[in-house]
């Protein structure tokens, strides 16, 4: 399978992939940034419904509540950075790159200069990330910050005043997913903190509202590609 490497500060995310052979399905990251540098073999991402190949030597950059895929023609190998917005927000593009390349540096790991620069540029660049509207925004920071909350979508709806048929399509126009689906992304990030903190699966499928530890077992694996257990060992703190 390869071999994966996450490692965590306060501020920042470093994934590296080595030999990596899994397919991550459409989902989105909420408020966060991410750039992906491909340094070998190559992927397929998905974004907006278009197909971008990504050769090795090259990056790709997905937005906050941006929809993706990743497909693998081939074994691949990559580094992923996920920035907070808060951090992009608090530096410009010279101070961020400063940021990440010592980072990486520590790490030993290794992105050209120049490509490192140009993707950080491009960070600044474009169209802003996806603004949700007041009536959407509490909701989605309700299953963001509490998705072990078992709201009903029809309580979410009645909150709102909306059916609960305009609701779910309401948000999925704006999210590309339906509240469960984006609720359960939420809980698997959430067990992802949790793991981290040393916590048994049977603790974090009981408190995160999992119907028990095999199904959280595997809504995880589905969405990071790793069981929880293989994830646990592959987590560290950034020197």
């Amino acid at each position: 399978m390869g071999m994966a490497a996450y490692y965590r500060s306060q501020q920042l995310e470093i994934i590296h992939l080595k030999d990596w052979q899994i397919t991550y399905h459409e989902h989105n990251h909420v408020s966060i940034y991410t750039i992906g540098f491909v340094l070998a073999g190559a992927v397929t991402l998905i974004c907006e419904e278009q197909a971008v190949a990504v050769q090795p030597g090259h990056f790709f950059i997905i937005k906050p509540y941006q929809m993706h895929a990743l497909l693998l023609p081939s074994v691949y190998n990559m580094i992923a950075v996920c920035l907070p917005k808060e951090l992009m927000e608090q530096h410009n593009a010279n101070s961020l790159r400063e940021i990440l390349s010592q980072n990486i540096a520590r790490l030993d790991l290794s992105i050209k200069a120049t490509c490192l620069e140009t993707a950080v540029g491009a960070l600044y660049q474009g169209e802003p990330p996806l603004s949700l509207d007041g009536d959407l925004l509490a909701s989605v920071k309700h299953l963001r910050l509490n998705p072990e909350n078992n709201s009903t979508i029809q309580n979410m709806a009645d909150s709102m005043y909306f059916s609960k048929y305009y609701y779910i399509k309401r948000f999925k126009q704006k999210l590309g997913m339906t509240p469960h689906q984006f609720q359960l992304q939420n809980k698997v990030r959430k067990a992802q903190r949790m793991l981290e903190n040393g916590k048994p699966l049977t603790v974090i499928a009981a408190d995160l509202g999992f119907y028990d530890q095999s199904h959280f077992i595997k809504c995880f694996k589905q969405i990071i590609g790793l069981t929880p257990a293989v994830y646990r060992q592959a987590v560290s703190r950034l020197p």
